[in-house]
């Protein structure tokens, strides 16, 4: 809990030396209640929340917890905190009364209701546990993309890294540090193409008045900084934002008048989001001969008709005995390359896919 920013070595000292002295707590309103709000304030709980702390209660998403009801003030953090201030005034106020032993220690006092709002999506619920941990915890942004990284992208950005990485530009007044780099790139003079998410941008201007920009892009394996400069620029820089996925072509090359440095020279970009539709041209299914019944075919029927588009579908059926495949093209299907279509073939039994 230490490394969440905005808790503070104090709250997360008093959360655990609370749990460690009367036990786990067991839900939000148990914890609310137990904890020192002088030292875990709202700052702290939202952090919290964000870094997905208090998910194993399983009571609320965190999209509730920031969300004001109509009509009200209070989002159900703001909300908690009032609750649980009137809970322990409670119990302090039964204590110091002559009648103490009597008292319900706040057992009456209403307990918050959360909002009944969407949860947030992937992105944004990533985006925030990276924004307070410094990475990502539940997933990464790139996940929805997986088939995209697999099958389109040649090279992954730390392969890229190592064989050319970024060295001084043939801007005057903007440079970037060269890396020593032992003998020629493994992919020089090859087209190489990657994807990821653009994770930092910056837009700036040279001496001469030129507008230029430098970003990162990261996928799983690792990130790059990226610039793009004159005629690049003005094809391309509408396609950088943060947080936006990307997928680039380009070339391994020596830079101008530098033939013992290398650059990653972009050709071509579009957004991640469009590629598959664009690429996908077959669907291809396999399957185990010895696992082929009539109630696969029927679950694998339901399935693909589920998602009708344009690409084709093929069913290579193996003989794991012969070591024989038989490929057969549908006649009577055709379909849209969509992730939800590939968990449910993932869900049957006996059946892999990929795509071309």
């Amino acid at each position: 809990m230490g490394g969440i920013k905005g808790t503070g070595d104090a709250a997360v000292e008093s959360i655990i030396e609370e749990r460690t002295q009367n036990g786990p707590y067991k839900d939000v309103y148990d914890f609310m209640t137990r904890v020192n709000l002088r030292t875990v304030n709202k700052k702290t709980l939202e952090s919290l929340v964000y870094a997905g702390a208090f998910d194993l209660f399983g009571e609320f998403h965190r999209a509730q917890y920031f969300t004001a009801i109509d009509g009200e003030n209070q989002n159900l953090i703001e909300k908690l905190i009032r609750y649980a201030n009137a809970v322990q005034a409670e119990k302090a106020n039964t204590q110091a009364s002559l009648f103490g032993g009597f008292g319900n220690g706040g057992a009456d006092i209403v307990k918050p209701k959360a909002p009944n709002v969407e949860p947030w999506g992937d992105i944004e619920r990533l985006r925030n546990e990276k924004d307070v941990v410094g990475f990502y915890i539940s997933g990464h942004p790139l996940d929805m993309f997986r088939l995209e990284l697999d099958n389109f992208c040649t090279c992954t950005l730390d392969r890229l890294m190592a064989t050319s990485e970024m060295v001084e530009t043939t801007e005057d007044d903007i440079e970037i540090a060269p890396v020593e780099i032992g003998g020629q790139p493994l992919l020089f003079g090859k087209d190489a193409t990657v994807a990821g998410i653009v994770s930092s941008l910056q837009v700036r201007t040279t001496k001469t008045g030129k507008p230029f920009c430098l970003f990162k892009i990261e996928d799983y394996a690792g990130s790059m900084e990226m610039a793009l400069f004159g005629e690049d620029f003005v094809k391309f820089s509408a396609y950088i934002e943060v947080g936006r996925f990307l997928f680039i072509k380009g070339k391994i090359q020596t830079r101008w008048n530098a033939d013992d440095q290398y650059e990653f020279k972009i050709s071509s970009m579009q957004l991640l989001s469009e590629v598959r539709e664009k690429l996908t041209k077959e669907v291809r299914l396999r399957l185990d001969l010895e696992l082929l019944d009539e109630g696969l075919v029927q679950k694998l029927n339901k399935a693909v008709a589920q998602y009708p588009g344009a690409c084709a579908l093929s069913v290579s059926v193996i003989d794991p005995n012969s070591r024989t495949e038989i490929k057969l093209n549908s006649r009577q299907f055709r379909v849209k390359p969509d992730n939800e279509l590939f968990k449910l073939i993932e869900s049957i039994d006996g059946i892999t896919f990929s795509v071309n």
